[in-house]
């Protein structure tokens, strides 16, 4: 808990954590064991088969989900910018190097406390953002 205070203290400006659960869809794992099962003796079988049963009542009393949380960095306008204008190049700069910063820091406090922290392309953002406002539906290209 105390690296998570230090993380927000020293994250000194306007994130947003998005946390997004997913439904574990465990049958091509239970098909794997199924296919290694029938190439096997008697007694592999009894116990891939124990571990089979094992499996499915764990995930079904537990209801085996993923998480992952997507952090979202704000930025604020300078003065010097500003938001009417489509922002020029040297704006761009200095947008992009307030955003990186913040980046960094945020990443370099999250891998001190052994999170994995990866940086999404912009299809894996456009992918993420379309799951959180359409729950029902999966994206496709």
């Amino acid at each position: 808990m105390s690296s998570y205070k230090l993380f927000f203290k020293t994250c000194n400006f306007n994130i947003q954590i998005l946390v997004q659960s997913k439904k574990e869809d465990l049958a091509n794992h239970f098909s794997r064991i199924n296919r290694i099962n029938e190439f096997e003796s008697e007694k592999v079988r009894n116990i891939y088969s124990n571990y089979y049963d094992y499996i499915c009542n764990l995930n079904k009393k537990n209801k085996s989900s993923s998480k992952n949380f997507y952090i979202v960095l704000d930025f604020i306008y300078p003065k010097e910018i500003s938001k009417e204008t489509f922002p020029n190049e040297s704006e761009k700069q200095i947008i992009f190097n307030n955003l990186t910063d913040k980046y960094l820091k945020v990443k370099e406090c999250l891998s001190r406390m052994n999170n994995l922290c990866i940086e999404l392309k912009e299809e894996e953002v456009i992918k993420v953002l379309y799951s959180f406002f359409n729950k029902r539906k999966e994206f496709k290209y």
